[in-house]
């Protein structure tokens, strides 16, 4: 959702976590929104303190300048910058405008499946541009925090696996991290390197056009780990294996 050009939209930032990306859920959004000020109450002038007006503009916050042989033109008061009040009396939190900003908390519903850096509105509760308009709207500008190990690619999930080449020769179980828990791979024996194993369901939960849900899947690739040297007794081994293979291929 693309961010309208308005003066008194905000936006601010959401980390969702793994796991609010794959359920979804109700979050507390904090930002520091103008409304009218507290300390004041929109008067503009500290408490207590009888508002006078500013003797540069007489309260009207603008002045005229004028030029030989030119049409008089108004500008801000220098005196008040276009407050209308004397500046000693101006509210010390606002200072004299009025508006404040205050602390405020408010809910939205993240979806599940939510994409890094998808936009979120909240209406109504931005920002107040001046007393007696409408607030502005809140844009949440989610953040998707990085899976440990994994990388994520829409509602499916990739990770790598390393084994040792015994292990992919002779096929093995080993326990990986998904963004559902922790799930046990099966390797079938040959398994080459480079291979992608997949673990259908244990992805990213999304919303389908329709409103359907569906689930991603967990892919893993394989990556075989050879050794730079062996020992004495692997490689006795490993030349009788190769004997073996040579054997077998010229019968």
């Amino acid at each position: 959702m693309p961010m309208p050009r308005r003066l008194n939209f905000l936006e601010c930032r959401l980390a969702a976590t793994p796991g609010l990306v794959q359920q979804g859920a109700q979050k507390t959004v904090h930002a520091d929104v103008l409304r009218i000020c507290p300390d004041c109450k929109g008067r503009r002038v500290r408490p207590g303190v009888a508002a006078s007006s500013c003797g540069f503009c007489r309260g009207s916050g603008q002045v005229l300048r004028s030029r030989a042989g030119a049409q008089a033109a108004s500008r801000v008061c220098p005196g008040c910058g276009g407050r209308g009040l004397q500046a000693q009396q101006w509210c010390r939190r606002c200072g004299g405008v009025g508006l404040a900003r205050v602390a405020s908390s408010m809910q939205i519903k993240v979806p599940p499946g939510v994409q890094d850096d998808t936009v979120l509105r909240i209406p109504l509760q931005g920002d107040l541009p001046e007393e007696g308009t409408q607030k502005g709207d809140i844009y949440v500008v989610v953040a998707v925090q990085q899976l440990d190990g994994m990388l994520r690619d829409g509602s499916d999930v990739h990770s790598t696996v390393s084994l040792a080449y015994p292990e992919a020769i002779l096929g093995c179980s080993t326990e990986i991290g998904t963004v559902r828990g922790r799930r046990i791979l099966t390797i079938p024996a040959g398994t080459q390197h480079k291979a992608v194993l997949s673990l259908p369901g244990e992805g990213v939960d999304y919303r389908g056009r329709h409103g359907t849900m569906y689930r991603g899947s967990h892919h893993v690739t394989i990556l075989l780990q050879l050794p730079s040297s062996v020992a004495p007794v692997e490689k006795a081994i490993l030349l009788e294996l190769l004997a073996i293979e040579r054997l077998q291929n010229s019968g």
